[in-house]
C-alpha cells in the first residue's frame, strides 16, 4: 500500500492560480486570432460571392436557369442594370425614365403590382397571373397553351419583328375586351400568344408568358436575345427585380419595410461576420456554464390554423379580395418550392404539377389557386380551407 501523498500547505494556492492567470492572455490571443480569421474569411467569401446567387432569372445567376447573360449584354450596350431585392427599394428607384423587369410576376400581390405600375416606368412582367394583370389594367389574360415548335412573330411590334421568331414556350396570353393598341405576338400552336405589349399613358407594358426565353440556357436560341434585349433596352436604366417569395404592397405610412434598402450587401456580410465572432467568443468564454438543456415545446400549431387565422383578420378588415390574393400567392409559393419549381414557373405548370402531386383535378387546383377573388367573409373562409387542403395533399415528387 503506497504512502498517502503529502500536500504542502500553500503550494496549490501558489501555483494553480498563477498558472491560470498566465494562461488567460494566451486564451484571449487565440480567441482574437479566430475572430480576425473569421472576419477575413467572410470578407473573401463576400468578395467572391456577393455578385452571384442561385435565384431563377436573376441578373446575378450564371447557371442555366439564371439570366446573368442578358444583364451583362445590356451593360455592354450602356444600360445601367440595377439589381433590386425588395419592393421598397424598387419603388424608390423606378421612374418614367427607366424599365422595371419583374422576373416572377406571379409572386406579386395585386396591390404591389399597382404600386409598381404607378411609378410611370416601363414595365416588363414575366409569367404574371390574372389578378396581377387585372391590377395594372392589362388588356390580356393568362391562359393555357403554348407551342412545342418555333413560331413567327406575326404582329406589328418592332421588338417582336426584330426577333423574327422564338422557340417553344409554355403558357400563353389572350387579348380581352375591345381595348385598342394591344399587340399580341408569337401565336402558340395550342392557343394564345407568348408576348403582348401595349401603352398605358406614356408607359409601355410588355408581358412574356414564359420566362425561360430570357434564361442563360435559351437566350441564344432563335430570336430570344433580340426580343429580350430590345424589350429591356428602351431606357438607359433597368430595375431588375427577381423575387423569391410573395411580395406584399408597401404601406405608404409605414416607411421602409426592409433593412436591405438601407445598407449595402458588403455591410450586411460584415455584420454577420461580427455576429459570428461574438458567438465564438461567447462559446469560448462561457464553456464552463454547462450544456444547453432542451425542452419540448408544449404546443404545435397546424398550418391550417395559421391560414384561417390570417383569413379571419383580413375578413374583419373588410378586404376579402386582397386577403384572398395574399393567401393564394403564399400557398402557390410554398407548393412551388415543395415541388421544386422555380419562382418564374408559369401558373399552368404549377397547376399541372400540383394536381399530379395531390391527386386532384387540374380544374379544381386552378380554381383554388387562380380563381375568382372572394367577395365575402364566407367565401374567404372557404378559400382558406381549400388552400390548406391542397397544400396538405401536395407531396414532394
Amino acid at each position: 500500500m503506497s504512502a498517502p501523498t503529502e500536500i504542502v500547505p500553500g503550494l496549490a494556492d501558489a501555483t494553480g492560480p498563477a498558472r491560470t492567470r498566465a494562461s488567460v492572455p494566451v486564451q484571449v490571443a487565440r480567441i482574437l486570432a479566430v475572430v480576425v480569421a473569421l472576419v477575413l474569411v467572410a470578407a473573401v467569401v463576400n468578395a467572391v460571392r456577393m455578385d452571384r446567387d442561385d435565384v431563377a432569372l436573376s441578373a446575378r445567376n450564371p447557371s442555366p436557369d439564371g439570366a446573368q447573360a442578358a444583364a451583362e449584354i445590356l451593360r455592354d450596350q450602356g444600360v445601367d442594370v440595377q439589381r433590386v431585392d425588395d419592393l421598397d427599394r424598387l419603388l424608390s428607384l423606378a421612374d418614367n425614365g427607366s424599365t422595371v423587369l419583374v422576373t416572377a410576376a406571379r409572386l406579386l400581390d395585386p396591390a404591389a403590382a399597382e404600386q409598381i405600375a404607378a411609378t410611370g416606368a416601363d414595365l416588363v412582367l414575366v409569367s404574371p397571373t390574372d389578378p396581377v394583370l387585372d391590377a395594372i389594367g392589362a388588356p390580356v389574360e393568362a391562359v393555357g397553351g403554348g407551342s412545342s415548335d418555333p413560331v413567327q412573330a406575326d404582329c406589328a411590334d418592332d421588338d417582336a419583328l426584330a426577333a423574327t421568331r422564338i422557340g417553344e414556350f409554355r403558357g400563353a396570353l389572350e387579348p380581352v375586351g375591345a381595348g385598342p393598341g394591344v399587340e399580341t405576338c408569337f401565336p402558340g400552336s395550342t392557343g394564345g400568344f407568348a408576348y403582348a405589349t401595349w401603352q398605358d399613358d406614356d408607359a409601355a407594358r410588355r408581358v412574356l408568358s414564359d420566362g425561360s426565353l430570357l434564361s442563360n440556357d435559351r437566350l441564344d436560341e432563335d430570336g430570344h436575345a433580340a426580343l429580350v434585349l430590345r424589350a429591356l433596352g428602351h431606357h438607359e436604366t433597368v430595375q431588375w427585380f427577381a423575387p423569391t417569395a410573395p411580395v406584399a404592397a408597401i404601406d405608404p405610412d409605414g416607411g421602409s419595410s426592409s433593412a436591405d434598402a438601407l445598407s449595402p450587401a458588403w455591410w450586411q456580410m460584415v455584420g454577420w461576420a461580427a455576429a459570428l465572432a461574438v458567438l465564438v467568443l461567447a462559446l469560448a468564454l462561457g464553456r464552463n456554464l454547462g450544456p444547453v438543456l432542451r425542452e419540448p415545446m408544449p404546443v404545435v400549431v397546424r398550418s391550417a390554423e395559421t391560414v384561417r387565422g390570417r383569413g379571419a383578420l383580413y375578413r374583419r378588415g373588410g378586404s376579402s379580395a386582397h386577403a384572398g390574393a395574399g393567401l393564394r400567392a403564399g400557398c402557390a409559393a410554398r407548393i412551388g418550392r415543395r415541388l421544386g419549381l422555380p419562382p418564374s414557373a408559369h401558373p399552368s405548370e404549377l397547376v399541372e404539377q400540383a394536381a399530379r402531386a395531390s391527386g386532384r383535378s387540374e380544374s379544381w387546383v386552378r380554381d383554388v389557386l387562380y380563381g375568382a377573388p372572394p367577395t365575402t367573409g364566407r367565401e374567404l373562409t372557404a378559400l382558406a380551407t381549400d388552400l390548406d387542403t391542397l397544400e396538405s395533399e401536395v407531396h414532394r415528387p
